[in-house]
């Protein structure tokens, strides 16, 4: 009996990683969350980010201001995928986006439209992978407000 117990031990032991990354159930295998916009691809970093984006759903004056569209005709971008994972690791210009928690230092802030004050863009977010929190983080990150840098002109004549 305890020969048995045991077999079975080491067989469920090597059963479920196997079975696990066959149906992406693997931690390894996780799909990292990017959006391809023009000629750049914005990414959800893992670790260093070029844009850090805040999410303040109530912002006072943010600079991108979304709105959640409940159908595709409502919206100005439409995000929807076929249920399979992005495609994102032979991406080129791949721009890292993080998404700031607490009172860590951002470059953006993306608020939520309500009904004192209007979108800016309306999205509509369908996707298995990407949460439309996410998907307007990544959004917001390639449609920021160019920075303006105190006390410097920039000559943009060629």
């Amino acid at each position: 009996m305890r020969r048995i117990r045991l077999l079975a031990g080491l067989t469920l032991a090597v059963a479920l990683p196997a079975a696990a990354h066959t149906f992406a159930f693997s931690p390894t295998s996780a799909a990292q969350a990017c959006l391809v916009l023009g000629s750049a691809t914005y990414r959800v970093a893992r670790s260093g980010a070029d844009v850090t984006v805040r999410i303040e759903p109530s912002a006072v004056a943010p600079a991108v201001r979304i709105e959640l569209a409940d159908t595709p005709d409502q919206a100005d971008f439409v995000l929807v995928d076929d249920g399979a994972p992005p495609a994102c690791a032979a991406a080129a210009n791949v721009k890292q986006v993080s998404i700031a928690s607490g009172t860590a230092p951002f470059d953006v802030v993306v608020g939520f439209a309500s009904g004192a004050a209007p979108a800016d863009y309306r999205i509509y977010v369908r996707s298995r992978w990407i949460a439309p929190e996410t998907a307007a983080a990544l959004f917001a990150a390639a449609h920021r407000p160019p920075q303006r840098l105190a006390g410097a002109t920039v000559d943009r004549s060629n």
